[in-house]
């Protein structure tokens, strides 16, 4: 009787031990757990690579666009001079709120978030230069409205339709233009204004200069924005 209890008893501890059986099991659900983690990694990392993808390419089409804005706003020097072209040919019609159109702040906001640093920096400065040649524009625009008499605004529009001058030219135009003062109100900050007296030569140059600089800074700018692009 003993040894049928014992033959039992060890009967029950065999089948307690792991087999080959129990070991290839385990193996196969460690690898089926090992699949499963994977194929949800998986799932998750494609769409949101996907997604990034979508964000790269949306971000180079948004540069792209603000960049060929920028560089036809670039090259429409046209805006620029439109109170001295009317004045010279009174027929020339310009829309009204295209006249002083210089500071177009939402393309350059635009273009300042989308690029570099240095990019930014450089369309601030070509955009402060605008606000100011804008500036000046509209006091261009003022002074030649107010110039009397009729002798005296053709000599103005003599010497403006001609784009080289001599140095009598320049200046006989710049003594002409030194008895012509107008004051101004000029903005120092947001609060506080002070009193300019301007003649139209100081104007001209000044506006001119200021364009002059920002067409060497767009060059420099739009290049930058170029090897931005290909990169």
């Amino acid at each position: 009787m003993e040894e049928l209890l014992q033959q039992i008893a060890n009967e029950i501890h065999n089948l307690a031990q792991p087999r080959c059986f129990d070991y290839v099991m385990l193996v196969l659900t460690l690898l089926s757990i090992c699949v499963s983690v994977y194929a949800l990694i998986y799932a998750i990392r494609v769409p949101i690579k996907i997604a990034d993808r979508q964000d790269k390419i949306a971000l180079y089409e948004k540069k792209i666009t603000a960049f060929m804005e920028l560089q036809d706003y670039f090259d429409s020097p046209e805006r620029w001079r439109i109170s001295i072209l009317k004045f010279i040919d009174s027929t020339v019609k310009f829309p009204r709120e295209k006249i002083f159109d210089l500071t177009n702040e939402r393309l350059f906001q635009k273009a300042s978030m989308l690029y570099s640093e240095s990019v930014s920096q450089l369309l601030l400065d070509i955009h402060a230069n605008y606000k100011r040649i804008n500036y000046l524009e509209q006091c261009i625009d003022s002074y030649l409205d107010m110039l009397k008499p009729d002798k005296l605004k053709d000599a103005f529009k003599e010497y403006l339709r001609k784009k080289i001058h001599s140095e009598k030219e320049d200046a006989e135009f710049k003594e002409i233009c030194g008895k012509f003062a107008i004051e101004y109100e000029e903005g120092v900050d947001e609060c506080t204004s002070k009193k300019v007296i301007y003649n139209f030569y100081d104007l001209n140059t000044t506006s001119n200069d200021l364009y002059m600089e920002n067409i060497k800074l767009q060059k420099k700018v739009i290049a930058l924005m170029e090897k931005e692009i290909k990169l």
